[in-house]
């Protein structure tokens, strides 16, 4: 443990990770919790001593033998900004290590408070809660100015372990384990004098112990014969109250009983602090605190654990004054989930606080009501404890105003400042429902100093230049502290995770673009320092361009885009070759196509027109609901709009190069998964093209079809067209609802599938994963050992052959050989940001 002092007898011990806990010591009561002869460590702050009495020279004071006792002393608390931060638990763990017998023995806490000034004390306690505390003469104690005078108290949490006297007493608590035919002591007397009426003797401080006088006479107020001094009320002025301020000192008892030798005990005390308005609302403040104290020691210190404190980067400018911090308050959020910060400004260091805004996430969840306690009205009321404004999180904020005084921020002057990070649980307690954590920082707006000039100003927005691509997305970097930037030269770049698990230890996906394993269904990006050829960050997912983004090198760096999903739909190829301009799909349903008439009739060098679609339920004269673009989205990617991430920002084709005029050359294999299971031929195949690169086949991987064979028959062609005159429709049902008239047959249902390897993992690109699905048809079409590994990425797509017919034979019953759907997504984005020259030096 540091700081231990090994010359006077104190071990030096270093907290390890395992902890063990003897269950095997009899009797219980010397059972010793933790690292077998070790402390245990509670809290975030642990002190532990050892001391004893074998010392004779030590007993001068009161001319008494040595006892053999020995008591280990634990102090411990939590770093938190509620109640339990102004608490502190001691304990006790007392061992008769001697060869008495020590009957009528009393454990006593002493105190010598010294609230402030010394010589304006008043002691009380509470008989009911084993509270004994001291308070303040006056409303105001020049120590504590300008601030309220607070109040601090002694509670006995646990006293010594004895047999139960009447059943219905509370189970009794000692070493970590619950008895149920005892019960603990707690404090049986309480008692003050004056420094300077200290005992002078054993007996006398006995006598004290006891609830006496220093005499040994017993202690009379109002006619009843108490063991209990200052019993009464000083908040509402009731009973026995201390009202001759002094230098006080007291002592607050527990026992009494047979202490042999070899016996243990264990005792813990709560050391609470209240600081409210005045002298005696501060004693109201320190009982409310005292019942968190009382609590969390009931529950065996499981505490709520609230959100690390939010680490500051301030920059001071004329009249004004930025605060940035980083995100580690949301990734140690605690026990509560995260929710947003509130930033305050304060009329001196330590308050009191007034809101400047609150940074929380833009989600249903806007103020928040809890029970507090109101020390002046000395009761709890269920109040708005946080002022939430839903504008969505952000990591900085620039200050130009004084929300105190109003009107602007005045150079030269200090002001005082909170960022409060905030965690919030609406199904906890009443009272436990919001943890926070804060940092303070004083600020003093000034001019510049004249020898520097900064190219900009915090939150303008730097140039971005792009460099690659058509980018569909924007990327914002803000300015946060001028004085951070660097000058060097960034570049945005986006990766396509889509079958990939990302590792986020590998910290350089720009010169090690490979080191990642797979699953994972979303787009990454990442900032590059070109200049210092080094990765800023890593596989950053949020898009959203709203909050939420991190901040490096005096800058944030806010992303929108590119935006998930589909940006064109087209036919780039029929059987003459490519065709310019493209041809697009039903833009009157609302997909999105290249801006010409759909289909035009150039698309195929025959007579029939094609557009991509989902399977429909009915036709236009059957009910069919599924014409639309929207119903398009919700089927293929079965109503969830997070699926929408597995495109990534890759383009994707179905190609037909092979006829079902010329079964088996050409074209491919699909399985009928949802059916038969057999595999059959097919004239298309399925491809995922890359980004933004249809020339360059390198990043090119054929994906695996599945089919919902609607006729049954192993082939893939027009199985759903338009009703008879009695109403009939074809074997796979009506035609397509896309258009008004009865004539719009289409195609099985395909369903797009990326292969995965012996381990699961996913193909990135090539044929091999594909070849192996190919060659497993080809040896035995019934895949019975088939694993049906794959990756789902589109699901019931269809082919419209528009217009086409309502009864065989149709326009044409499959797109013709050499033709090509393309469904593109957003294009990747690389850009360039150059964050200017920290500052420039103006020589004269």
């Amino acid at each position: 443990m540091a700081f231990a002092v090994p010359d006077q007898g104190a071990p030096v011990w270093t907290a390890a990770n395992n902890f063990l806990i003897d269950s095997s010591v009899v009797p219980s009561d010397r059972t010793i919790l933790g690292i077998i002869g070790e402390p245990q460590v509670i809290g975030d702050l642990f002190l532990w001593t050892v001391y004893n009495d074998a010392d004779p020279a030590q007993h001068a004071n009161l001319g008494t033998a040595p006892l053999g006792i020995e008591v280990k002393q634990a102090v411990f608390g939590w770093k938190s900004d509620d109640a339990l931060g102004d608490i502190v638990y001691i304990r006790y763990s007392i061992y008769n290590k001697g060869s008495k017998v020590l009957q009528n023995c009393n454990f006593s806490v002493w105190s010598d408070p010294d609230l402030g000034s010394s010589g304006d004390d008043f002691v009380g306690c509470d008989t009911l809660t084993g509270l004994g505390f001291v308070w303040n003469d006056n409303v105001v104690d020049q120590q504590y100015a300008p601030n309220a005078v607070p109040c601090m108290g002694f509670d006995f949490l646990q006293g010594p372990l004895v047999e139960k006297t009447f059943p219905e007493q509370p189970d009794g608590k000692m070493w970590g384990q619950t008895y149920t035919d005892s019960t603990n002591l707690g404090m049986e007397s309480f008692n003050k004098y004056i420094n300077g009426t200290d005992p002078d003797n054993a007996i006398q401080a006995f006598n004290y112990m006891n609830g006496l006088t220093v005499d040994g006479a017993q202690y009379v107020y109002n006619g009843q014969t108490l063991s209990y001094v200052l019993s009464g009320d000083p908040v509402s002025g009731q009973g026995d109250i201390d009202v001759v301020s002094s230098d006080r000192r007291w002592m607050q008892t527990t026992g009494p009983l047979t202490f042999r030798p070899g016996d243990s005990t264990e005792i813990y005390v709560a050391m609470v602090m209240g600081q409210a308005v005045n002298n005696k609302v501060s004693i109201s403040q320190m009982r409310a605190n005292d019942i968190l104290a009382q609590l969390t020691y009931d529950n065996n210190w499981i505490t709520i654990d609230g959100p690390d404190a939010p680490v500051l980067n301030t920059f001071i400018d004329e009249n004004s004054v930025t605060i940035a911090w980083t995100d580690i308050s949301e990734i140690n959020n605690g026990t509560y989930p995260f929710e947003g910060y509130l930033v305050y400004q304060g009329e001196t260091k330590t308050g009191p606080w007034h809101k400047v805004v609150a940074l929380d996430i833009a989600n249903s969840l806007e103020d928040v009501f809890d029970s507090k306690f109101n020390p002046t009205a000395a009761s709890f009321e269920f109040v708005k404890v946080v002022d939430g404004d839903n504008n969505g999180l952000k990591h900085s904020v620039t200050i130009g105003t004084d929300v105190i005084n109003g009107g602007h921020l005045l150079n030269l002057t200090e002001y005082h400042y909170r960022i409060e990070a905030y965690t919030v649980d609406n199904d906890a307690p009443d009272g436990l429902r919001v943890k926070t954590a804060s940092t303070n920082v004083s600020l003093t707006p000034q001019m510049t100093v004249p020898d520097i000039t900064y190219e900009n100003d915090a939150e303008d927005a730097l140039a971005v230049v792009h460099t690659v691509g058509l980018a569909d997305g924007i990327i914002t970097p803000i300015v946060v502290n001028p004085d951070s930037l660097t000058g060097h030269t960034y570049q945005v770049l986006f990766t396509d995770t889509i079958g990939i698990r990302v590792d986020t230890s590998i910290a350089d996906p720009i010169n090690f673009p490979n080191d990642t394993t797979f699953d994972s269904t979303n787009v990454a990006w990442h900032l590059y320092d070109v200049t210092a050829n080094d990765t800023i960050l890593s596989w950053q997912t949020n898009q959203s361009g709203q909050g939420e983004y991190p901040i490096v090198h005096g800058f944030e760096i806010r992303v929108s885009g590119p935006a998930l999903g589909f940006k064109s739909f087209q036919v780039v190829a029929n059987g003459t070759g490519v065709i310019d301009p493209v041809a697009g799909a039903f833009d009157f349903q609302g997909f999105p196509t290249p801006g010409r008439t759909n289909p035009p009739a150039e698309q195929q060098v025959g007579e029939g027109g094609w557009a991509f679609h989902t399977g429909d339920n009915g036709g236009t004269n059957g009910g069919g609901s599924r014409g639309s673009y929207a119903a398009f989205l919700d089927r293929t990617f079965r109503g969830d709009e997070g699926r929408i991430g597995q495109l990534g920002i890759n383009d994707w084709e179905m190609r037909f190069t092979g006829s079902n005029d010329n079964p088996g050359v050409g074209g491919g294999y699909a399985i009928a998964a949802f059916s038969s299971g057999v595999a059959f031929w097919v004239p298309f195949e399925l491809w995922r093209t890359g980004v933004g690169t249809p020339d360059d086949p390198s990043d090119d991987l054929r994906l695996i079809p599945w089919i919902f064979d609607d006729g049954g028959d192993s082939l893939y062609y027009l199985s759903s067209y338009g009703s008879d005159a009695e109403g009939n429709c074809g074997p796979g049902g009506c035609e397509h609802s896309a258009s008004g008239a009865d004539n719009d047959p289409y195609t099985d249902w395909i369903y797009w599938k990326i292969p995965v390897d012996g381990a699961g993992d996913a193909y990135t690109s090539g044929t091999v994963g594909y070849q192996v699905f190919e060659d497993a048809a080809i040896a035995d079409p019934t895949m019975a050992a088939w694993a049906y590994e794959e990756l789902a990425v589109m699901d019931r797509t269809v082919l419209v052959n528009w217009n086409g017919g309502d009864l065989p034979p149709f326009d044409q019953d499959l797109p013709e050989l050499g033709t090509v759907f393309r469904m593109l997504t957003g294009n990747l984005i690389l850009l360039a940001i150059s964050s200017h020259l920290q500052h420039q030096l103006q020589v004269s």
